[in-house]
């Protein structure tokens, strides 16, 4: 009986850690500990890692976290770290950065928890870390983004529908409209009755065609006073081609022409 019941344990541990790996394997985290002095004692690998990620954090065993090759942390978050681990405190999505390879610079986010044995003594940290370095990719290229949009040159975006979503702060000084008076109408709202059916048509058509248009074009001031720009729009297209936006900046023509 006492055997049987042995088996059975064992059979549930094994169930429990193959329950575990799966688990692992399936998420974009890892699991990690480390001893009582911040070492690295142990971590578990995901699939959807990179196998530079996976070699970096496996030639960790048995050193400290800030020993990592290529370790780079926001000072202020790496001395609140410093804190936690020195009072053995739980902590969490504490950002670094790695330099897995020759100019492959990899970024994580690592949680942890403190363990205490059955008498209360510190034994070390368990945790889990995720591989952020597409996110922090993605707002490195948004923060570009919306820098670029905030230039000197009136810019708008609409969606495929040709709704406006977006303007710059350039575009309200240059036409007079205010965001909130112009966002959920369409460009057509700026038409300065200039231009005759055809010009917008061949316009559409080289967006079509090529993507984009460029060319001057007159538009309409919210006070009524006709203004020459110089129009670029691109056509913005998903993975499967599709528009799902449109981008225009004007370049204002009034101080050449005079």
């Amino acid at each position: 009986h006492v055997i049987r019941k042995m088996t059975l344990h064992d059979e549930e541990l094994k169930e429990s850690e193959a329950r575990f790996r799966t688990l692992t394997e399936m998420s974009s985290d890892f699991y990690w500990e480390s001893d009582h002095v911040g070492r690295f004692i142990s971590r578990t690998y995901s699939k959807q890692q990179s196998l530079a990620i996976a070699d970096v954090t496996n030639a960790l065993i048995g050193v400290h976290l800030w020993q990592i090759p290529g370790f780079q942390a926001q000072p202020i978050a790496l001395e609140r770290l410093h804190l936690h681990l020195k009072q053995h405190q739980a902590f969490r999505e504490f950002e670094l950065s790695t330099e897995a390879e020759a100019h492959d610079l990899r970024c994580l986010s690592l949680s942890g928890d403190p363990v205490f044995n059955n008498s209360g003594k510190f034994q070390g940290y368990r945790g889990v870390a995720k591989d952020i370095t597409v996110r922090k990719q993605a707002e490195a290229e948004f923060r570009l983004a919306a820098s670029a949009f905030n230039t000197q040159e009136a810019m708008i975006i609409t969606d495929a529908d040709g709704v406006i979503l977006r303007v710059n702060k350039a575009f309200t000084q240059n036409m007079g409209y205010l965001p909130e008076e112009i966002l959920g109408k369409t460009p057509r709202h700026l038409k300065s009755g200039a231009h005759d059916p055809t010009f917008y048509e061949a316009m559409w058509q080289s967006i079509n065609e090529h993507g984009s248009w460029q060319g001057e074009i007159l538009d309409q001031h919210k006070n009524g006073e006709l203004l020459p720009y110089w129009l670029v729009i691109s056509a913005v297209k998903n993975a499967d081609q599709k528009v799902t936006h449109y981008i225009g900046a004007h370049y204002g023509l009034r101080e050449r022409k005079l």
